[in-house]
């Protein structure tokens, strides 16, 4: 009879022989080692940039039941349900309106902006991303939210999608003194999602006294989030980016005032990074910048 017979035989005549065998060749995993293994894989995600959620705490083992034995419960008194705690909701834009309209300087509106109670988006991220660059720039930049980069430094376009728009810029003859940047949304939304159409409905306000502040010649709108916010356009970015519109100064009561300013949209430069084809349409959007501002000054100087 062959070897592997004899072993099937064995198992068949005494099957508890097997059952230890399996049990003993698997290694149990001890709430040490998943901890330690768990904590592994947290680093490994944060260091991809994912947000986490706490390692949970060490757990006792607990001895499994028998299936014939229903394991049994200790009696505890009955007491009112509670009901589970609810996140905060975000603010209303009217809540927004008035903490921006009292900002009369742009320092006034940057802490308006860091003492307003955002909701548990704010919560979450590190830092309020308010601006760079000259304030008396005649171009002003508003790009979607800020990024882990953004978040870790407090300044908008700073990772590489940031360091792309700059070397762009400087291509097509912008210098530091020209170039204002800003966001639509000014905290990290987790995982860096996009900002949902109510979190930028919040925050608009003080995105609209920001333009007011700075009063640029030019907007340039990076993506689609601040295209829609700003000019309320539903058009994708991809047929609205080079087409010129006129965006009307928004009062600090949130009322149109008889000023306006032209604004552009385009694409953002993470879509760069993804589809460095479209670098060419975004360098073209750059050149009817710089000719739109020059015929602005123009007309100044007449």
């Amino acid at each position: 009879m062959p070897h592997w017979c004899k072993i099937v035989h064995l198992f068949e005549k005494y099957p508890k022989l097997a059952w230890k065998g399996m049990v003993m060749s698997n290694p149990v995993k001890t709430p040490d080692s998943i901890s330690t293994a768990h904590q592994a894989l947290n680093a490994w995600w944060e260091a991809a940039g994912v947000d986490i959620p706490p390692v949970p705490k060490k757990a006792r083992p607990t001895r499994p039941t028998s299936p014939s034995t229903p394991a049994r419960s200790p009696h505890v008194a009955a007491s009112p349900a509670s009901p589970p705690p609810k996140s905060p909701a975000a603010p209303a834009p009217a809540l927004a309106r008035q903490a921006a309209a009292s900002a009369e300087s742009l320092e006034a509106l940057k802490t308006a902006l860091e003492n307003f109670d955002a909701g548990p988006v704010k919560a979450g991220a590190r830092h309020t991303v308010f601006a760079r660059g000259n304030p008396k720039a005649p171009i002003m930049i508003i790009g979607e939210a800020p990024g882990r980069d953004e978040d870790e430094q407090g300044l908008p376009f700073v990772g590489a999608s940031g360091q792309l728009l700059d070397r762009m810029l400087r291509t097509a003859g912008f210098g530091e003194d020209d170039i204002y940047i800003t966001n639509a949304f000014n905290w990290r939304p987790p995982k860096n999602r996009k900002p949902t159409p109510d979190e930028l409905a919040m925050t608009l306000p003080f995105l609209e006294r920001h333009i007011a502040l700075i009063a640029p010649k030019i907007i340039l709108l990076v993506g689609a989030s601040p295209m829609q916010a700003v000019l309320g356009l539903s058009a994708g970015i991809t047929r609205a980016r080079g087409q010129w519109h006129d965006y009307t100064v928004k009062n600090a009561d949130g009322t149109n005032s008889d000023q306006t300013i032209p604004a552009l949209p385009t694409f953002h430069p993470a879509f760069l990074l993804r589809a460095p084809l479209a670098k060419r349409d975004v360098w073209h959007d750059l050149q009817s910048i710089r000719e739109r501002l020059a015929a602005i000054d123009g007309k100044q100087c007449h």
